[in-house]
């Protein structure tokens, strides 16, 4: 049987950082499967050249039909590779609420050979409170979950954390929660779990995607302050920016959450060209005062795919 296990979490709150700690310790043959919203993959490039089975679904959620036809196929395909455990990286806005159907279709079309290990959602420590008071999908992901963990647990204190657990016990109280710190934990928490509600519609639809805007940058002399204050300016309209930029000539990662930018030097790029995804909380009303932030910073390198 090949062990699998669904790993959500709101936007930023540290799901790729989770699965990096965890491929690197785990044993046997791994499939991952790697969703998210944009047109582009930028989590995806993160894994190439590991030792895996890597799939990508962009341009929407794995639960919207919009996908789910081809999600259901993939897990299909992974099983054929001999795998000992499939982990599905969610995009941070899937509601999971009916992975339940999910693994019923599954078993309808005779792929029977999967254990399901549950639902393990990475929350963040830092802006749940936030995130919970506004964001349905977060509170389907708590409530649709077996493992809570609960991410940066460093950079909140007792009583802070003490409130987290108490919300996300108030939502699910039979799931299981861990506080982390950077995503780390040891392997026998995957068979520590608590218990999901059950099915209920998935609130992913065509019609409530959110809008992902690609831009793409020409390569340039350009400062991390600068680059800093531009993303600043786009979170405003945005609810996540990532992608990968040159600075001062040399590579980066970019990840901006809640006007939070994380800019991060690579050894070596991984990334043919230099982009960044916005997945807008203002549809394409957004992309005037991006593109005018974006034209401040690089001129008239900056423009977005059409």
């Amino acid at each position: 049987m090949t062990k699998l296990y669904l790993v959500t979490g709101f936007l930023g709150a540290g799901k790729t950082t989770f699965l990096k700690h965890l491929l690197e310790r785990i044993d046997g043959q791994v499939g991952l499967l790697v969703n998210e919203f944009g047109k582009e993959s930028i989590d995806g490039i993160t894994f190439q050249g590991q030792e895996l089975e890597l799939v990508e679904l962009n341009n929407g959620s794995i639960f919207c039909s919009c996908l789910k036809t081809r999600f259901i196929q993939a897990l299909g395909e992974l099983l054929d590779r001999g795998l000992s455990y499939v982990f599905i990286e969610s995009s941070g806005l899937a509601d999971p609420s009916d992975m339940g159907k999910v693994l019923g279709v599954l078993e309808q079309k005779g792929i029977k050979d999967y254990a399901y290990g549950g639902n393990i959602v990475i929350i963040d420590g830092v802006y749940f409170e936030r995130e919970v008071a506004v964001m349905e999908s977060v509170t389907r992901q708590i409530r649709h979950s077996e493992i809570a963990l609960v991410n940066k647990r460093d950079l909140i204190d007792e009583k802070t954390y003490g409130r987290v657990v108490e919300k996300v016990l108030a939502i699910n109280p039979e799931v299981v929660v861990h506080p982390v710190v950077r995503g780390a934990i040891d392997l026998d928490v995957l068979d520590r779990r608590g218990r999901s509600a059950e099915d209920e519609p998935t609130t992913n639809t065509w019609e409530s995607r959110p809008k992902s805007l690609v831009m793409h940058v020409r390569e340039q002399e350009v400062t991390e302050e600068a680059v800093r204050r531009f993303l600043g300016k786009a979170s405003a309209h945005c609810f996540r920016i990532k992608g990968y930029l040159t600075i001062q000539g040399r590579p980066h990662k970019a990840d901006c959450v809640y006007g939070q930018v994380e800019l991060v030097e690579l050894a070596e790029r991984v990334s043919p060209t230099d982009s960044l995804v916005f997945l807008s909380s203002e549809g394409l009303r957004a992309m005037s005062p991006i593109l005018a932030a974006a034209r401040e910073t690089f001129g008239d390198g900056a423009e977005f795919e059409m």
